[in-house]
């Protein structure tokens, strides 16, 4: 039986309303395309459908259905299907029975969501929400999770950005990875108290002894939040996207931190870590491993347009700088061995960055999308090998940024997958050197911050500074390896001594 009630738009004193279409069918599984018109398809806004459907009618209601808004499929049985007509486009795949299915209402090969979707009521025999059923559904108000359903796919409910607050039910025993992630109002997640896997404290998502903090609300108010010391874990992207914390305080439990914890959270400026705490440490509000040999996360939200990472530091962290779009100049160190996957994506402001000799590894896109990088200077004579890392310098303007490279060695970028994307690669001259000890220990100048690299020092020594007229211009004690900042050299030829207890070394340097 099918009953059909049209809204007709209307004028009144110059103002339109809107047309409403609303439409019930009851059909078999896969019959929602053939039961409606063409008309319908393209003016059907509140839709209620009973009977049997499958994943064939929910491509029909995500892609046919244009203007759908409100949609209540509560009455109905979802049957399974194997095919190639479902939400997954073309792959062959089995979709389960009583699930929502992967893709539902995102139309994942366009990476668009059915945002005209404003409300859904899912059918009471629900067992499972599907992956990214409802990604970036920015529509959806809110919506109510059956009482039956035990899984809740990864992304499920990523991007709906209009939702305010969400219920687990108790039945939920899976909550993959992201599933509530970048709902940007959601300012409350509530868990049944019957539920054995999951809790719910002050609105942020637990583990059921709250041990791991699963995921605080987007939307939810504040602008500080410690972490309770009950929690020994934060869970893959638990603050994600957090739009007005400027502050979180990591207690002394805390022996774990997921991957991307703290990214897209634009207002946050200091992550704060208990003194007590036995794997982690901040300074000044950045995020450290104890010994401080792993740079895990500079917030995004500082405000500071420059930065010098310590000296300690071997590796910067997977998403370390995310989007820390404030900075303009950071300061790496010749300690520095690994920068992570996406190290800097998306640091559009800076303007130049120095790669230390000895860095070994360059992660996938490690500066991708650093717009605004006039200069990229590189100190090892032998390029690193990115010909299986991912787009390293994707969206890096290569005709106006100048790769700067060690004298000798341009021929060796012209070729070198990645670098040899540079339209300008140019080389400077480090130093004529004359080591004493004949082994690896060096001495080179950062040709942009007057600087000079020590590396291979295995003791404290004495660095003095000669121009050629035989003043002596730097006399100081460096400890072991270090980058050691000098600002008064202007361009021309110095000599360098280095005097240890065990190694010496007397190096010409030009100074350009």
């Amino acid at each position: 039986m099918k009953k059909q009630i049209l809204l007709i738009s209307i004028c009144l004193a110059g103002l339109t309303v809107s047309a409403q279409v609303s439409k019930s069918v009851n059909i078999s599984a896969g019959g929602l395309l053939t039961a409606l018109t063409t008309t319908e398809l393209h003016t059907v806004t509140n839709l209620t459908v009973t009977g049997i459907i499958d994943a064939r009618d929910f491509k029909t209601m995500r892609d046919s259905l244009t203007l759908l808004s409100s949609l209540d499929i509560s009455n109905v049985t979802i049957a399974s299907y194997a095919g190639t007509e479902g939400t997954k486009g073309i792959s062959n795949i089995v979709y389960p029975a009583n699930e929502i299915p992967i893709f539902a209402f995102f139309i994942f090969n366009k990476s668009i969501g059915k945002t005209s979707l404003v409300s859904v009521v899912m059918p009471l025999s629900t067992t499972t929400i599907g992956s990214q059923a409802f990604y970036y559904c920015s529509g959806l108000t809110g919506i109510t999770i059956p009482s039956l359903v035990t899984s809740i796919g990864s992304q499920a409910f990523y991007g709906c950005s209009n939702i305010t607050s969400i219920t687990i039910p108790g039945s939920v025993t899976t909550l993959e990875s992201q599933a509530l992630n970048f709902c940007t109002k959601l300012n409350t997640i509530t868990v049944e108290n019957g539920n054995l896997n999951y809790s719910s404290l002050d609105g942020v998502l637990f583990n059921k002894d709250q041990t791991i903090l699963i995921l605080y609300p987007s939307g939810k108010t504040g602008i500080s939040y410690s972490i309770p010391a009950t929690a020994t874990s934060i869970g893959d992207h638990g603050f994600q996207a957090c739009n007005s914390l400027t502050i979180i305080t990591i207690p002394s439990s805390v022996v774990s931190i997921e991957t991307c914890a703290f990214s897209f959270s634009p207002t946050l400026n200091a992550i704060n870590v208990e003194s007590a705490n036995q794997n982690y440490t901040d300074i000044e509000g950045v995020l450290f491993d104890k010994n401080q040999t792993t740079l895990i996360q500079y917030p995004q939200g500082k405000l500071e347009s420059s930065y010098i990472i310590p000296a300690t530091v071997r590796t910067i962290n997977d998403y370390a700088f995310f989007y820390c779009t404030n900075l303009t100049t950071v300061e790496t160190q010749v300690s520095l061995i690994t920068i992570g996957n996406f190290a800097f994506y998306h640091c559009s402001g800076l303007t130049s960055i120095t790669i230390p000799a000895s860095v070994t590894s360059l992660g996938s896109q490690a500066f991708s999308f650093c717009s605004g990088l006039t200069s990229i200077n590189v100190y090892s004579p032998t390029p690193i090998d990115l010909s299986s890392t991912g787009s390293v310098f994707n969206n890096v303007n290569k005709s106006t940024c100048t790769l700067y490279v060690p004298s000798g060695s341009k021929s060796l970028y012209n070729v070198a997958n990645q670098w040899k994307d540079f339209t300008n690669i140019l080389e400077f001259t480090t130093a004529v050197s004359s080591v004493s000890d004949g082994g690896s220990l060096q001495i080179y100048p950062n040709p942009i911050t007057n600087g000079f690299f020590v590396k291979g020092l295995e003791e404290d020594a004495i660095l003095t500074i000669i121009d050629l007229n035989g003043r002596t211009l730097v006399n100081k004690k460096i400890t072991k390896n270090e980058y050691v900042p000098i600002q008064t050299l202007t361009k021309g030829i110095y000599t360098l001594m280095l005097v240890g207890e065990r190694r010496n070394m007397i190096q010409k340097i030009i100074k350009q």
